[in-house]
């Protein structure tokens, strides 16, 4: 029945959303992702009749009738109170821009031996239908083949803290160099001349 407004079955669909309006599924469709010719009046009947409902999109479904989830992968290693200050950011970050993130811990911290579970993660991901992937590497040595299934899926992956000079990820980080230049003019400043440094491993660019 048009006049009908409950859902007694559960969670309001379209259908039952077009039932109320008196219009077919696909102009509600319209109506409510704001694709597509729909006049005024009846988007706006549809909208009232969506709120009234308390009608809440299939985030999975619109993923992959739309192609696009709103969602965002976020692969970081537990380790530092840089890392959380990482994942407040990236959440923040997220969130005021309308995506969630999916958030996955990937090993035990920086410096890990894991790359095949992060890269079985990070395709999961993929899977996952999401926008788009912030990952913080184990180490930057990771080849372009390895991401094929990112790059055929046209996904932003970020690289944070840790370049990927072999793949085509973007990077997001601090300038390490820049920071070791002026550790080293300031001890230079105060008259020392025998200066010694501790590093990592010379494959990981942060070291």
């Amino acid at each position: 029945m048009a006049g009908r407004t409950s859902n007694p079955t559960g969670r309001p669909s379209i259908r039952k959303i077009a039932e109320a309006c008196g219009v077919s599924q696909m102009t509600a469709s319209r109506a409510l992702s704001g694709s597509g010719p729909v006049a005024d009046a009846t988007r706006k009947k549809v909208l009232e009749v969506a709120a009234r409902l308390n009608y809440r999109p299939n985030r999975l479904v619109r993923a992959v009738l739309g192609g696009r989830s709103h969602t965002v992968g976020l692969m970081i290693p537990i380790g530092s109170w840089f890392l959380a200050e990482v994942i407040r950011g990236a959440h923040d970050a997220l969130a005021a821009a309308g995506y969630l993130p999916i958030l996955h811990f990937n090993g035990d911290g920086p410096g890990a031996n894991h790359d095949a579970g992060e890269l079985e993660y990070l395709y999961r991901l993929v899977e996952q239908r999401v926008d788009g992937i912030i990952f913080v590497p184990s180490e930057g040595s990771i080849p372009d083949h390895y991401l094929r299934e990112v790059w055929d899926r046209q996904l932003p992956l970020v690289s944070v803290d840790r370049k990927m000079p072999r793949t085509r990820a973007d990077f997001s980080g601090t300038d390490d160099e820049m920071g070791g230049k002026l550790v080293a003019r300031h001890l230079l400043s105060l008259g020392h001349r025998r200066l010694g440094h501790i590093s990592g491993e010379p494959w990981i660019s942060t070291y």
